[in-house]
C-alpha cells in the first residue's frame, strides 16, 4: 500500500452495533440534540436503505501505548441510498481529531461508494449556524436548494432552520481526484497530531515531580 495514502493510518469500514458506544460518545459532543444509541442500532440492523461507516485507526500501527492512545473511531457517517439519490443523514468527527481532514476523507469515501451503487445526486441538511460545515460542503461543490423552517428542535426548546444542500452531479472522477489530493494532507496532519501527543507526554513525564 502506498505509504502516502491515509489508508496506511486509517480504515474505512462499515459501522457495527458494537461501535455504537463510541459513536454515541462522539455524537454527544457534536450535536445539540444527538441521536439515541437505539436509533443507530435500528438503522444498522433494520434500515433497508441505510449505509453507516466509520473511520478507525489502523491497528497494525501499534499506537495505543502510554505515549499516545488513539480513539477506536475517528469519525462516522450515515446515509440512505434511494435509487439515484444519496441523502447524508449524520456525519461527525471525534472532537480531539477535528481539523485534520478526517471528516472530509470519510465523506468522500461515502460518496464514492454511493456513486458505485448507482447514486447520481446528493442531498443533506445542515444547521444555519454551522458555518464550518457549510464551508466544507461549499468547497466540495454543494449548493443551497432550499430551507426547512425550524427543522432542528433542541432539548432546551429552541429551534433552528436547516439549509438544504445538494451536490447535483455525483461524478466519480471528481470525487476520486479530490480524495487523491486530500489524502497526503490528511496523513500529514494525523502524523503531526500523533507526534505532538507523544512529545507532550514525554515533556510531562520529564517535568513531573
Amino acid at each position: 500500500m502506498n505509504d502516502m495514502h491515509p489508508s496506511y493510518l486509517l480504515q474505512f469500514s462499515p459501522m457495527k452495533t458494537t461501535d455504537v458506544g463510541e459513536v454515541d460518545s462522539i455524537s454527544q459532543s457534536s450535536f445539540p440534540t444527538p441521536w439515541s444509541p437505539k436509533t443507530y442500532i435500528r438503522e444498522i440492523e433494520e434500515g433497508p436503505h441505510s449505509h453507516y461507516w466509520v473511520i478507525r485507526p489502523n491497528p497494525s500501527l501499534g499506537y495505543g501505548t502510554a505515549a499516545v492512545t488513539l480513539p477506536s473511531i475517528f469519525a462516522y457517517g450515515g446515509m440512505w441510498i434511494l435509487d439515484e439519490e444519496v441523502h447524508i443523514l449524520v456525519f461527525a468527527t471525534h472532537p480531539a481529531w477535528r481539523e485534520c481532514g478526517i471528516g472530509e476523507w470519510l465523506l468522500l469515501n461515502m460518496l464514492i461508494l454511493a456513486n458505485q451503487k448507482g447514486a447520481k445526486t446528493t442531498t443533506l441538511e445542515v444547521r444555519e449556524s454551522n458555518v464550518a460545515a457549510q464551508s466544507l460542503y461549499a468547497s466540495m461543490g454543494f449548493e443551497e436548494i432550499g430551507r426547512r423552517k425550524n427543522y432542528y428542535k433542541d432539548t432546551n426548546g429552541s429551534r433552528e432552520d436547516a439549509i438544504i444542500l445538494s451536490l447535483p452531479i455525483l461524478e466519480l472522477s471528481y470525487l476520486t481526484q479530490r480524495l487523491n489530493v486530500k489524502s497526503p494532507l490528511v496523513k500529514e496532519r494525523i502524523q503531526k497530531r500523533i507526534r505532538n501527543s507523544i512529545q507532550e507526554t514525554f515533556v510531562f513525564k520529564a517535568t513531573a515531580p
